[in-house]
Parts: structure tokens; C-alpha cells; sequence
């Protein structure tokens, strides 16, 4: 909550510090308590220390220069946790068409990759890994379907001139397209954390991705 608002409007949508601060093994009501964040990769200190009525600390600090080191709220508000499901991404993608981030099961990777493919350097670098992993794919692009005006995907093969709806792709290759997504549209403040990403690709398929 504290990581989407302020701290104080955090407070008034759980009803105010009595009813989030803890009670010690004795029952006495704890006044204040504290936590600090330090991620040492980005040189991020952020400590905050609250009380019964008002936030007693509440700043970050960093060895860095001021005008350069990054905010410990865009490093939070930027974790993302993914575990796609390709099957998802094939029954589901209608109902999602937010192209802003990838959902972390992957429903709405049309919508996303039709905003990435504005970006001529994403879009071909999604291309050449496809092409490096998945042997006999030309391309993937994103189409508006006529009937419902959902965005979905249509792919390619070497030595072809038709292009393929996704239902007729490998689980595994949308799954490959989701991970690329997730991977090269990440914030240049946050960490992105993907389940298992070895599941449903080729043990060479692995290596090259790490």
C-alpha cells in the first residue's frame, strides 16, 4: 500500500496507525516501529520510522549525488513478479487489452507487444532471438482481429506467405515471446522477478536466454 500512495494515505485507508501497529508479547501497545531498505546494486537507504500519530522519518538516502540517485518508491513500485502461463496468453488475451505492462501470467502479450512493436529497436530485437531460438520463425507481429477488435498475435515461417494465428504455435515459443517481453520492457529503477523460466524451452534454448 505504502509503495502505490503515501504513507499518510496509507494510514487512512487502513483506519488510521491503530489498527497496523502490533501488540508485544506482553500486551503493552508498541508506539513506534521502524524498518530500512538498502539495495546495495542501486547505492538505495530508505528508512521509515513511524508513531501513534504522524510519520517520525520517512526519506531516502544514498551516497549518491541527489539529482542522480533513484527514488526507493520507483524501485518498489517496479518489482514485478511474472509466472507465465502460455495457455493464458492463448484463451485470455481478449479480456485484457492494457498494453502499459505485461500481466504475470502473460494474458495481455498481445496488447504489450503491439505497444513495444512502435519501438524499432525492441521490435527487432525480439525478432532475432525468436529467429536464433526458434528455428524456421521469420517474424511475429500483431494484428487487430476484424470481428472483435482485439489485438492478437500472428506469426510467420521461413519459406511462407501466410501467417498463423497463435493457437497454431507451440505453448513453448509463446511462452520464449512472453519471457522476451518481460525481459527487454522493464523500468530502468526495479527488479523483475520471473517463476521458472526454464519451463516448456529446449535445454539450449535455456543457455542462450542466460
Amino acid at each position: 500500500m505504502v509503495n502505490r500512495f503515501d504513507v499518510e494515505e496509507a494510514f487512512k485507508q487502513h483506519g488510521g496507525f491503530e489498527n497496523i501497529q502490533c501488540i508485544s508479547r506482553h500486551g503493552v501497545e508498541a508506539t513506534v516501529f521502524e524498518f530500512e531498505i538498502q539495495v546495495t546494486s542501486l547505492d538505495i537507504e530508505y528508512q521509515l520510522k513511524l508513531g501513534s500519530n504522524r510519520v517520525l522519518r520517512d526519506h531516502p538516502s544514498s551516497v549518491r549525488d541527489d539529482h542522480h540517485k533513484p527514488k526507493a518508491k520507483d524501485f518498489l513500485r517496479n518489482i514485478r513478479l511474472y509466472r507465465i502461463e502460455p495457455k493464458s496468453c492463448l484463451e485470455n488475451y481478449r479480456t485484457i487489452q492494457d498494453p502499459s505492462k505485461l500481466h504475470r501470467d502473460g494474458r495481455n502479450l498481445p496488447a504489450v507487444l503491439s505497444r513495444l512493436e512502435k519501438n524499432d529497436d525492441l521490435r527487432e530485437s525480439i525478432i532475432e532471438w525468436l529467429e536464433l531460438v526458434v528455428p524456421g520463425l521469420e517474424t511475429v507481429q500483431t494484428q487487430t482481429e476484424r470481428l472483435t477488435g482485439s489485438t492478437a498475435l500472428a506469426f510467420k515461417e521461413a519459406g511462407q506467405d501466410k501467417w498463423f494465428p497463435a493457437h497454431f504455435i507451440s505453448e513453448g515459443t509463446i511462452y520464449l515471446l512472453s519471457l522476451l517481453v518481460a525481459i527487454l520492457d522493464r523500468p530502468p529503477v526495479g527488479l523483475t522477478l520471473i517463476e521458472e523460466p526454464e519451463r516448456g524451452l529446449h535445454p539450449k534454448a535455456i543457455l542462450q536466454l542466460a
